[in-house]
């Protein structure tokens, strides 16, 4: 520990006292240095000056020196999202932005293409999804709809990968603490007519055993001594990418698999006691994939006018052996003990599955009107095939089974006399599964107007046409952008999105031993306003960005294990005689989320800097109650350092502090878990040669014990977690 300490404090004065170093920048390079660009906003290149949305970008630079490998270890470090590590095993990491939780509120591209769930699933964020071999990112804030459609509510993150400009080969390997190891390569090849870009990841981990690293917090919970083996946890992930170019056409593929741990160790009704936990248990494996590809080709119809033609197949799929522990009252689900261990006689219920695939046609055309005046716009035609999540007694064989006949119906009776005799005449039943296919056409524009040399206008629509429900989302943009200096743009700016109807909440059934969930297909898409000031100023290699915004959400979508009392149907009976409560998910109310973030840069020769402070209001209006923010905090703080003391050293320290979350039931034994939020990542690479660097990755290093709001209760953060690696180019 003191070692560990030691080397906490020399690395931070080293950071610190290195800030003061010299520099070669000149002050025409300080004024004149190339404004970056993005694509995510408006699907076409711009400067993110022009751009109508709050946009932060990452260079490839950036993301070697701070030691980021997967998606989720970037938003720790952006303002305004407040990522929740291990959330729940089918969502991974939950990323909130802004206040509004959900990752199916979030666009998720690979050099454009779309790379979302196609049922509207949250988007998982585990270990599988890679920013190693990549030249930028893009992360765009706030509703965009106008551009990318349904569920663009809370912004839009653009992975750009590596322009195959140059031959080359990377590869890297690291091994660490709790059983850590990573590998991954990437590759590009370029000649004349055809140019190639690759990459694979595979991550494989294991999480911390809670009875040891919160030792309290553990014995609190799980006083039973039935309880006392802690299980296991895990997190492995695959992640795949491929692009081929040729000429104007080109043709890329992405793949993810992870698998993690189900075995939540949560209980599913927070203060009571009763025996509905998620139980520890090592047969408890969530793991799904996605499998994007996209085909595309732009024609130059004249010297001004530019059509895209893209091709997109997006298919998403559960495995089959994925279930869940999750007894909460089923007489069937027992357990026994055996060598002090909990050996779980699970139910044949816990099987879940799930697939969806879409086909998506777009057509694009971006041309100058005039001088002053450009135009791009857009028709999308999309066909979805979707078999929400489902529970597939005794689990599914893909070899053998029919998925959408294997789901189990689900039986139920409404008297308990019924019940008890199984009266055939009354008895009910809900569908185990309900495939269901539709299609959505939309059409887009948006104009870029230049009204004098400091002023511009931006103004943009969308429509969008389901077959699932009968109301047209219209989800216009407004942005006016002024310059009124060089180096300074302020941006008003006015979004409207929506929320589809994801067939999770309307088409999903399932009996959790407490409810048996059923059809709604009177849902309506959830709607969005946001209003956005903000001001950017750069200089060289100072960047600084701040925004206000105001986000007012309407029709709120809430699925029918959400508590609400609308949810809940009846009380009903099954076979063996237990209660259910019988649910449908439904909209209903509004909320409003009001903030601030400030950011800023600063690069120079050998140092670093960027730091960032956020805060959040949330507010909400459900069945005639008010909410406030419910388990995420109002302020955040980023603060972050590189510094090269000696050439080829790299030297990265990085803090994020929270304060305490608000709302959020714990229990009265481990309230602590939320307070001092906080946690300091250490990154340290050394180039050995022009091919060769060694790194140390250290996370939370202070070994700080604390918890975020997980999906049913407090869950506990991993503890310190050290990692050494070699990356190899050539």
């Amino acid at each position: 520990m003191i070692k560990r300490f030691t080397l906490i404090f020399l690395s931070a004065a080293f950071t610190f006292l290195s800030v003061d170093v010299p520099h070669s920048y000149t002050a025409e390079d300080i004024l004149f240095e190339e404004i970056p660009v993005v694509y995510s906003v408006s699907k076409a290149e711009e400067a993110v000056t022009d751009a109508p949305a709050t946009t932060y970008i990452l260079t490839e630079e950036q993301i070697r020196e701070r030691g980021y490998t997967n998606l989720g270890d970037v938003f720790e470090d952006l303002p305004g999202m407040q990522p929740i590590k291990h959330y729940f095993s089918e969502v991974g990491d939950l990323i909130p932005v802004r206040g509004v939780q959900g990752n199916n509120n979030i666009i998720f591209l690979i050099n454009g293409m779309r790379v979302n769930p196609p049922g509207g699933e949250e988007m998982p964020i585990r270990s599988d999804f890679s920013v190693e071999y990549v030249e930028r990112i893009e992360v765009a804030y706030g509703p965009a709809s106008t551009m990318w459609g349904q569920d663009a509510i809370s912004g839009v993150v653009n992975i750009i990968t590596k322009d195959p400009g140059t031959d080359e080969v990377e590869a890297s390997i690291e091994h660490g603490t709790f059983g850590h190891s990573k590998v991954s390569v990437g590759m590009s090849k370029y000649s004349d007519t055809l140019d190639i870009t690759g990459y694979v990841q595979y991550f494989d981990t294991d999480l911390s055993d809670f009875s040891k690293t919160h030792m309290s917090w553990y014995e609190d919970r799980y006083h039973r001594e039935e309880l006392n083996n802690p299980g296991e946890r895990w997190d492995t992930g695959l992640n795949a990418f491929a692009r081929v170019g040729y000429e104007d056409t080109s043709l890329q593929l992405w793949y993810r698999n992870s698998s993690r741990s189900s075995s939540e160790g949560a209980f599913t009704n927070p203060g009571e006691d009763s025996d509905a936990y998620l139980y520890f248990a090592s047969h408890a494996i969530w793991e799904d994939s996605s499998l994007v590809t996209e085909l595309s080709n732009q024609m130059q119809l004249n010297e001004n006018i530019a059509l895209d033609s893209i091709l997109t197949y997006n298919r998403y799929e559960i495995d089959p052996k994925s279930r869940y522990v999750f007894p909460q009252g089923r007489e069937e689900n027992i357990y026994e003990l055996q060598e002090d261990a909990a050996v779980y006689e699970l139910s044949e219920w816990d099987f879940k599955y799930g697939k969806g695939e879409s086909i998506t046609l777009e057509e694009r055309v971006s041309a100058p009107l005039t001088d002053n005046i450009s135009l791009s716009g857009g028709v999308e035609v999309s066909y979805f095939d979707i078999l929400p999540k489902c529970t597939v007694a005794g689990g599914l064989d893909p070899d053998v089974d029919n998925a959408e006949k294997a789901a189990t119906d689900i039986e139920y009776w409404e008297t308990i006399e019924d019940a008890e005799n199984q009266v055939a005449e009354t008895k009910k039943t809900v569908e185990g599964a309900n495939r269901v296919n539709y299609t959505n056409m939309a059409a887009y524009a948006e104009g870029d107007i230049t009204l004098t040399d400091e002023l511009s206008l931006v103004l943009g629509g969308r429509m969008d046409v389901n077959s699932r429900y009968d109301e047209v989302p219209f989800s216009p943009r407004a942005a006016l952008i002024y310059s009124p200096m060089e180096n300074l743009f302020l941006k008003a700016m006015y979004n409207r999105a929506f929320v589809a109807v994801a067939p999770y909440y309307e088409y999903a059934t399932f009996d959790n031993g407490g409810q048996i969930q059923r059809v709604n297909d009177d849902l309506e898409p959830e709607e969005t306003e946001s209003y956005e000031l903000s001001a950017l100023y750069y200089l060289g290699g100072l960047a600084i960005n701040a925004a206000v915004y105001q986000n007012n959400h309407e029709n709120l979508l809430h699925s029918g294990d959400s508590g609400l009392e609308g949810v809940e149907v009846k009380q009903v009976w099954r076979a063996e005689g237990s209660t259910r409560t019988l649910t449908q998910s439904i909209n209903e109310g509004e909320s409003t989320a009001t903030g601030f973030d400030l950011f800023a840069n600063y690069s120079m020769d050998m140092v670093s800097l960027w730091g960032s402070y956020s805060y959040v209001d949330y507010e909400a209006e459900i069945e005639g109650q008010d909410r406030e923010l419910e388990g995420l905090s109002h302020h955040n703080v980023r603060l972050g350092a590189t510094v090269e003391p000696i050439d080829g050293l790299n030297i990265t320290n990085s803090l994020m502090w929270r304060s305490d979350l608000e709302n959020k039931y714990v229990g009265d034994d481990f309230e602590y878990l939320v307070e001092n939020p906080y946690r300091w990542d250490m990154y340290i690479s050394c180039s050995v040669n022009e091919n060769m660097d060694v790194f140390v990755d250290l996370k939370n290093v202070t070994d700080n014990s604390y918890g975020l709001s997980g999906i049913y209760d407090a869950i506990p953060q991993e503890p310190f977690k050290a990692t050494v690696g070699l990356n190899y180019r050539m």
